[in-house]
């Protein structure tokens, strides 16, 4: 199984969230919300503004009914919201990947720091999760 880190603002505590707006059966998608804010998280904090993440590019990590439902939680909750625009990400000034909506981390939940968390391609229980590892990675450096 392969792992690797993501970045998710330290602000944001999903199972806080699932507790308070009463949505236990998410706890077990606990590293699928965690994934997909931080598809967002890195670049809102280097570009402040909406970021583009293409539904294509979720599918291929998470299903589409978990992902409908993710969203509509995280926009529910005031986590994340979106623009409804869509647009192309950019490289160099170049249109790259495919056409996406954008997204952002709401206040108070955006913190322009970043926090390392352990991602793993297969999804398991997040008591699996728990542990801490000490990973260095420049990726991962705080940004002040």
């Amino acid at each position: 199984m392969s792992q690797f880190l993501i970045s998710i603002p330290p602000t944001i505590n999903f199972v806080h969230l699932f507790d308070e707006w009463e949505l236990p059966k998410e706890k077990k998608h606990i590293p699928k919300y965690e994934y997909f804010v931080s598809l967002i998280y890195a670049e809102q904090i280097e570009q402040q503004t909406y970021v583009p993440v293409s539904n294509t590019i979720l599918k291929k990590v998470i299903r589409q009914p978990i992902i409908t439902r993710m969203k509509n939680n995280l926009f529910n909750m005031g986590v994340v919201e979106c623009d409804y625009h869509m647009k192309f990400a950019m490289s160099n000034g170049q249109a790259v990947g495919y056409e996406s909506y954008g997204y952002r981390i709401k206040c108070p939940y955006y913190f322009p720091h970043i926090r390392p968390a352990l991602f793993q391609e297969k999804f398991e229980p997040q008591n699996k999760l728990t542990t801490p590892k000490k990973i260095s990675s420049p990726i991962l450096t705080i940004i002040n």
